[in-house]
């Protein structure tokens, strides 16, 4: 959800992440005085692009982020920034996956975020 209790937006940041970070957030806040918008990643995903998530993202920086489901051994999100003609694309650790490979098609930026070095492929491939 947007803008929970106890955070604001104003001089805040927008967090885009999954719903168990704004747990951690939430608690965190009780401590320091953060100020944040929250947006789940789960929000993000699909094609429906006129949510509210959406539209609040355009408002505030003039373009679009959307997430897509990645393969992990827990719920994980790729994330697709567009804005004035440059497009990034962000994804953590994930099996091959179909939807960030398109995705990522004509990305002027993609980060890739990996743990596993290849000594480790059993691991990789087993979680």
């Amino acid at each position: 959800s947007v803008q929970p209790a106890g955070a604001t937006s104003v001089g805040g940041v927008v967090v885009v992440g999954p719903m168990w970070l704004e747990a951690w957030l939430r608690t965190l806040s009780r401590l320091e005085d953060l100020r944040y918008d929250f947006i789940e990643c789960q929000e993000l995903a699909g094609t429906d692009h006129t949510n509210r998530c959406s539209q609040k993202i355009r408002e505030l920086i003039g373009g679009s982020v959307r997430a897509v489901l990645v393969q992990h051994s827990f719920p994980s999100y790729g994330i697709i920034l567009e804005v004035g003609g440059f497009k990034l694309v962000y994804s953590g650790d994930t099996r091959p996956c179909e939807a960030l490979a398109e995705a990522g098609q004509h990305a002027d930026l993609l980060i890739h975020e990996a743990t596993f070095d290849d000594e480790m492929e059993d691991k990789a491939v087993s979680d």
